[in-house]
């Protein structure tokens, strides 16, 4: 009997599968969009099935310092259960940023209010605290950006997931956990 115990210990995972309210699949190019704007991001995935999103060199007589751009996508999320948005960003080019704009949309469409996550000038996780002050079922549109020099800028995104408060910490230890479940 205390055999059979030790084994079934062994399978155990050191953590349960992680709750999310949202879990986006940055490996299905087909539910993300360019944002309309005058410098569409090139978008692909490669064999580590991360999104990836590169500026190039900007043409002659670009009136900004700096340039951006980005993918978007909608969703609809319980902010009650899982108020904290956090992407994953595992890859980007020296003098990039990367982080995401998070906004409701009202019934026609039309941003209704916006927050943005931490931004992120070297690989990490970029954090937004959305339930703070917003509550309920929210439809909402999300916005992963890339931005940087003139000369061109890329940035990867590995995951963007809605989850519990009480989990920011875990994954804040544990950026690459993928044992994860989506709750409605």
């Amino acid at each position: 009997m205390l055999a059979a115990a030790c084994f079934l210990l062994a399978f155990v995972p050191p953590h349960p599968p992680l709750q999310v309210g949202f879990n986006a699949g940055v490996r299905d190019l087909a539910c993300w969009t360019p944002i309309q704007m005058e410098n569409k991001p090139e978008v692909y995935t490669d064999r580590t099935h991360v999104l990836w999103m590169r500026l190039p060199h900007v043409p002659e007589g670009w009136p900004y310092q700096f340039q951006w751009s980005g993918v978007t996508t909608d969703t609809i999320v319980d902010l009650d259960r899982f108020p904290i948005v956090v992407a994953a960003v595992s890859r980007m080019k020296a003098k990039s940023y990367a982080h995401m704009d998070i906004g409701e949309l009202d019934v026609s469409g039309k941003p209704a209010w916006g927050e943005r996550s931490s931004t992120l000038t070297q690989t990490g996780l970029s954090i937004g605290d959305i339930g703070k002050d917003h509550h309920g079922v929210r439809r909402l549109n999300l916005r992963l950006i890339v931005g940087g020099p003139n000369e061109g800028a890329s940035a990867a995104y590995s995951y963007v997931r809605f989850i519990r408060r009480e989990d920011l910490d875990f994954v804040t230890r544990h950026p690459d956990w993928d044992n994860v479940v989506r709750v409605h």
